[in-house]
Order: C-alpha cells, then structure tokens, then sequence
C-alpha cells in the first residue's frame, strides 16, 4: 500500500490546482490513498478521492500501523539533528506513507525513532520543491528501482 500525506500550500497555491496536480502524479504511479490537512474546500472527482484532516498530526496517529517515510531538506534534517538518507540510497519499503511538508515549515518534530528520513538533492538548494514535485521524484524513484 502506497499512501501519501501531506499538507496544502494555502496561501501559495489554490487547492484545487494542487489537487488536480497531485492526483495526475499520484494516479500514474499507483498511490492507493491520498491524504492532506488542513480540512479545505476542494472539487475533487471520484476518481481519486482526498481524505482530509484537522491536522498532519490526525493522519500520523489514524495511520500508526504503516511505515512513514519523511521527505524534508537535508539541512533540516540536520538541523534537528535526524540521520537522513539520499534518495538515491532509500529502499523503499512495500507498504509506506510518505509524508510532505509544505513551503517555508517541516514536519521533523513528528517523526519518531521509528520513521525513516530521506532527502532530495537539488542542484540548487537555495529553492524548496514543492510537494507536488517530490512526490512525482519519489515515485519515479520507487518504481525504477521495484
């Protein structure tokens, strides 16, 4: 099971461009949840719903039962003093949650010692990717190396 979870960028970005932007990636890799706080108003399809939450912190403890990998810059990693992996070097595991922050935070302070965290390096890190974008590097990881 493939589940992804995250938080909208309100404020940056409409929600529903971002979920129409999340679903085409998540459907073409075969993500089989998709989950977001907080609640907002999306038009969303059928298709591939979103199931929303109060908070980041709701979805970690409804799903405590799966592996969660945490994609955050490396420097933030660092920061809080979390050994992290590159992605080049991740195994992913067959069951996972990956977790997405959202622009300008992150969500070191949720991890346990339980988690795994994995970065993406950029060729300029001066910029943050965006979730929509991660997620999309991720699963194009995921699959080339299954």
């Amino acid at each position: 099971m493939i589940i992804v979870a995250g938080l909208w960028e309100n404020g940056w970005l409409n929600s529903n461009v971002e979920y129409q932007q999340y679903k085409h990636v998540m459907k073409a890799y075969g993500v089989d949840k998709f989950l977001m706080a907080p609640i907002e108003v999306v038009k969303q399809d059928d298709s591939f719903p979103v199931e929303q939450y109060d908070t980041i912190e709701e979805i970690l403890e409804s799903f405590g039962n799966i592996k969660k990998c945490f994609l955050e810059w490396s420097q933030d990693f660092e920061d809080n003093g979390i050994p992290h992996v590159d992605l080049k070097d991740y195994e992913h595991p067959k069951d996972v949650m990956y977790v997405l922050g959202k622009s300008g935070t992150n969500n070191c302070y949720l991890m346990t010692e339980d988690d795994d965290a994995v970065s993406i390096v950029a060729p300029n890190n001066d910029y943050s990717l965006w979730g929509v974008t991660v997620i999309g590097i991720v699963l194009y990881d995921r699959m080339m190396k299954s």
